[in-house]
């Protein structure tokens, strides 16, 4: 089945993002750098590939295309890594109050904490944020309603604080927290009565169950996520019944379990406070139970290990298939779909509802174990063990009411056994860190069943060469057949048809021969760039070529001798270092179940170690908290962007980092020790400019101690947003052609903005309307497409001070909005399209291939809409400028429809401006055109290509020109006939052709809103009587 094409430019970039300024090393004495390099302007990327246009404004600095974790060595000042706990104390004050305004006492308030991502915005209008965790215990309200704690946040945080109460129905609050913002004072969280909700549970015999566990359950996701946790569940009586009090308002369901039963879910149910509801009656069915034992190979019983029990996938997928198969032959012999639809659609709902449903259970001493309520379906059950590999035993047949015997044999986890030694002496190293890092995909099938797939796949090979074969020897058959009724004449006339058919697939073979060679050719050129990157990446890295994951604290190992234990089967790398040694990921190693593992021997390469200071350049005071950034310099060159904004959009990547530190109170630091060679090395700190040095030279270990490294003061850019709206949420863009990108929030009261700590070059500010639709999208429309767009708005010195306002009301983006009817009905299932003329994208843009591309990239994404049910379209990021506007049918709803006609069936010219939105009302007129080709002699069908166009587009152009047309359709009478769907009423010219056929030409008229039938009487071609 074809998936719908899908436009989506929110994916996070992975590319490297570091602000630099280009100095160059200075041969004094102490090594103290600060003067500029000229060279230092030819920049690498690593992966020349062009970026998603949606993600190139949205990415915050410092984000790397291949992150690699840094360490905290022992003996270096800090490690650079973000904290993955909080750290930093929040105070939090807030006021409960009910509807009336009264304050609330004795209320429970909760908190729940995470990392934010600064500069974007989900469509709710809720921060995008990593996954919030309780913080802090809960506290009450005193008697005035107030409440207050404390909690450990990161220096960007998002909160989540509810409160609950007896008497009322949860409510929550949340919000984005930053240090600068100090104690954090919420918005009152109101307290309502909420809805009471009644309903009853009963068996699939009509039976009451009493008991059964009734859980609340969100369709308002994420925004009252929370409430499946703050609402307690409630039981049935034993009529029952159940009775749930202060439901919060929105869309929910409720879920009622049982003991043995499957879990069902009610109808989903809407709730606004004071609302009485009636969920219904939920039917629990009887489920399947599954009992045994759990055993080691050795027979022993394994406790403490936990099986869980859900439908097997696969066996239930392959089951579905063939029923399906079934359905489709059904309906081809009964005619009747409309059955087979609902038939298939109801095992589409059951499939996906025991998807859901699981059950787990611990074993006991003996290693027994028992589950009940799964579906009655082929199960698989996953057994896993701490100490044991997981062990999945699938299919698992199981009736209802019944409970089935199963017993599960586990293999232990595996240990790898070696040595580290030293790769110069050979002596073995007794003090390292090392751990086991699986890489790769996780299989997800063992052997055998790998090698059952590879056997189905050579059988389908198999079955479909004999079809072929069978297929042939009729063909052949029939064709003698007919050739022994014919006369010599006609016998003739049937070998110069079946040559020219012959040449015909001669030449097909010929062209499908050279677009595979042609796929070879790029094969072997990307496996050879690939095998060159590896190759480079293993002299930088090691043999692995991979670079080095988080290495534990060097310990101690008599001989040099390790063992890691509990491995599962899969592809290693051990990551390993010590003091002195460059880390190394060593590998990669094969542990596979039931193989012992042989001992492997790990050279460490001694390494050089870089250490020194970085300090001010104006008074010499160290810099604390600087970060001291170490990358392999990329392996492909890009060119360099001629355009300052694509510079800006797409800058280039430092290269791999591989290591990380920051600077200590005194402003030293000490880098992990490193291979010799060239490096690419980018110091920063807040309040001051960017130190890069590209090809870093890292020689012998004497000269790499007393490095010293001078900050300038950077610049700082402060300013106002004119004429912003009282309830506009907006942020400042600053990006500068060096790569650098800040993200600055405005003051809603003051409507100010104030950036310290900014680089000197050229940079460009941007105003992003955070609540305005478009996300993503929007922002780099507002970015790339406005007057003078490539110019930089203002070029910054070191510690220059600059003021820039901003008007607020200068929209720079177009919007076009409108209906489309379908032969006087509502067009659901159209796309509408803006194509721009000449003059749309900036020329600057156009002079340069990427910014060309990116442009191109943009606009495919931001100029499409598909009409609703009710033929509505709304395309909200326009940039101004003259567009040509298309309607066609949408692939979307073409799909599995490969008669649907895609050809535009409207188009006009429209001029989109920032002032005031365009409202269009495109009325789209088709039909259904049938065409019969017959022998004009015979009037038997005959098989014909028939092109068709617009009169007047195609005015004054021969038929093989046509092709080029907006209007143009071809069609192939395959049996003499063919159907055309949804062709745009008006009059058509046509020319049709085919072999042994004279080409003939005409008009006809399609009618809206039915099936319009023309039949082309096609004369054959005279034959010739010259000859030799």
């Amino acid at each position: 089945m074809t998936q719908p094409i899908k436009i989506l430019f929110v994916l996070l970039a992975a590319a490297a993002l570091a602000a630099a300024a280009w100095v160059a090393l200075a041969n004094s004495g102490g090594h103290e750098y600060g003067t500029d390099d000229p060279a230092a302007e030819e920049r690498a990327v690593d992966n020349p590939a062009e970026l998603d246009p949606a993600n190139e404004l949205a990415r915050p600095e410092g984000q790397e295309s291949e992150r690699v974790a840094a360490e905290k060595d022992k003996g270096a000042p800090s490690a650079s890594v973000a904290p993955s706990k909080p750290t930093l104390a929040l105070s939090v004050q807030g006021r409960v109050i009910d509807r009336a305004g009264a304050p609330v006492p004795d209320a429970t308030v909760l908190a729940h904490l995470g990392r934010s991502v600064p500069g974007r915005q989900a469509r709710n209008g809720w921060s995008i944020k990593f996954r919030l965790r309780p913080a802090g215990k809960p506290t009450t309200t005193a008697k005035d309603g107030t409440f207050s704690f404390e909690v450990e946040a990161f220096a960007r945080s998002r909160i989540e604080v509810a409160a609950t109460h007896e008497r009322f129905a949860p409510s929550l609050v949340a919000k984005d927290w930053t240090t600068a913002q100090g104690t954090l004072k919420l918005d009152d969280l109101v307290l309502d009565t909420g809805a009471l909700v009644r309903g009853r549970v009963l068996s699939d015999r009509g039976a009451p169950l009493a008991g059964a566990m009734i859980l609340y359950r969100t369709h308002d996701w994420p925004r009252n996520a929370r409430f499946n946790n703050l609402l307690a569940p409630v039981h049935t009586d034993e009529h029952g019944n159940f009775e749930q009090r202060h439901v919060p308002p929105g869309r929910f369901v409720f879920e009622a379990r049982f003991t043995k039963y499957i879990p069902a879910q009610s109808e989903r149910l809407v709730s606004k406070h004071g609302n009485r509801l009636d969920a219904g009656t939920i039917t629990l069915a009887l489920g399947c139970g599954v009992a045994g034992r759990l055993l080691d190979l050795e027979g022993n019983p394994i406790a403490n290990a936990t099986v869980t029990g859900s439908v097997s996938r696969s066996a239930e997928g392959d089951k579905l298939k063939s029923r399906f198969q079934d359905l489709k032959t059904l309906s081809k012999a009964t005619r009747s779909t409309a059955a087979q639809s609902e038939e298939r659609r109801a095992l589409m709902r059951t499939f996906r509802a025991n998807r859901k449903i699981r059950r787990s259970a611990k074993s006991d001493t003996q290693g027994h174990f028992s589950l009940d309520g799964l579906p009655n379906a082929a199960l698989s059950l996953l057994a896993q063990h701490e100490q044991f590999i997981d062990e999945t035993l699938q299919p698992v047949l199981a009736t209802p009411g019944a409970t089935q015997t199963v017993e599960i044999r586990m293999h232990r986890r595996l240990t790898a056994n070696g040595t580290v030694v030293n790769s110069v002496s050979g002596m073995p190293v007794e003090r390292f860190g090392i751990r086991a890092r699986r890489i790769g995909r996780t299989p997800t099938r063992n052997a055998q069943q790998a090698a059952i797939a590879q056997a189905k796949a050579v059988e389908r090979r198999i079955v479909r060469e004999r079809l072929m074969q069978k297929k042939n020897l009729d063909r052949a058959a029939k064709l003698a057949k007919a050739k022994a009724k014919m006369n010599a004449s006609q016998r003739k006339k049937l070998d110069a048809e079946l040559q020219q058919r012959e040449q015909r697939n001669a030449r097909s073979q010929a062209r499908r021969a050279q677009r595979k060679a042609n796929r070879n050719v790029a094969s072997t050129n990307r496996n050879i760039a690939r095998q060159t990157r590896a190759a480079y990446l293993q002299q930088r890295l090691g043999p692995t070529g991979r670079p080095a994951g988080r290495v534990p604290a060097p310990s101690k190992h008599p001989s040099g001798m390790f063992s890691l234990a509990n491995l599962v089967p899969g592809k290693y790398v051990f990551d390993v270092g010590g003091p002195g040694y460059t880390k190394q990921a060593a590998g990669p190693f094969m542990l596979e179940r039931g193989q012992s593992v042989p001992p492997v021997t790990i050279h460490l390469e001694p390494g050089i170690d870089l250490a020194g200071e970085v300090v001010s350049r104006s008074d010499g005071s160290p810099i604390t908290n600087a970060s001291v950034e170490l990358f392999i310099p990329p392996f492909k060159l890009a060119p360099k962007l001629s355009d300052p904004l694509m510079q800006a959009i797409q800058p280039q990547s430092p290269g791999m980092r591989i290591e990380s530190v920051k600077t200590d109170g005194k402003g030293r630091f000490r880098l992990a020790p490193q291979r010799a060679g060239l490096f690419n090395l980018i110091v920063k700190a807040e309040g001051f400019s960017t130190w890069r040095k590209d090809g870093f030279n890292v020689g012998p270990a004497q000269h790499m101690q007393g490095l010293r490294f001078t900050l300038g003061a950077g610049g700082r850019v402060w300013g106002k947003v004119l004429n912003l709206e009282k309830d506009d949420e907006v942020q400042v863009v600053l990006a500068s052609t060096k790569g650098t990108r800040r993200f600055i929030d405005v003051d809603k009261g003051a409507a100010t903005f104030e950036a310290r700590g900014l680089e000197p070059g050229n940079w460009f500010v941007r105003l992003h309307h955070k609540r305005r639709p478009g996300g993503m999208l929007r922002k780099a429309a507002e970015a790339f497409f406005q007057p003078g767009a490539s110019t930089p708005d203002i070029v910054l010195t070191e510690g220059s001070d600059v003021q820039f306002n901003i008007d607020a009301t200068q929209e720079q983006l177009g919007t076009i909005e409108g209906t489309v009817t379908w032969n006087n009905k509502p067009g659901q299932g159209f796309e509408v399209s803006l194509v721009p003329e000449p003059g749309t994208i900036p020329d600057s843009a156009l002079a340069d291939p990427r910014g060309k591309n990116f442009a191109r990239r943009l606009l495919s994404g931001i100029l499409r809409k598909n009409t609703n049910r009710e033929g509505k379209f709304k395309i909200e990021v326009v940039p101004p400028g003259r567009y040509t506007l298309k309607v066609k049918r949408s692939a979307r709803s073409n799909r599995n429809k490969s008669s649907r006609n895609r050809s535009i069936t409207h188009q006009q010219h429209v001029i989109i401006t920032k002032d005031r939105p365009v409202r269009l009302h495109i009325a789209v007129y088709t039909g259904n055109l049938q065409l019969t080709a017959v022998h004009k002699v015979t009037k038997k069908p005959v098989r014909l290509r028939v092109m068709l166009a617009d009169p007047v587009e195609a005015a004054g152009k021969e038929p093989k020109a046509w092709g080029n047309l907006p209007s143009h359709v071809r069609a192939d009478l395959r049996g003499g006939r063919a159907m055309l769907r949804d062709m745009k009423a008006g009059e058509y010219v046509w020319y049709s052709y085919g072999s042994g056929m004279k080409g003939a030409s005409g008009r006809l008229f399609v009618s809206s809103g039915t099936t319009n039938k023309h039949t082309f009487e096609a004369e054959p071609r005279a034959k010739s009587t010259g000859g030799r």
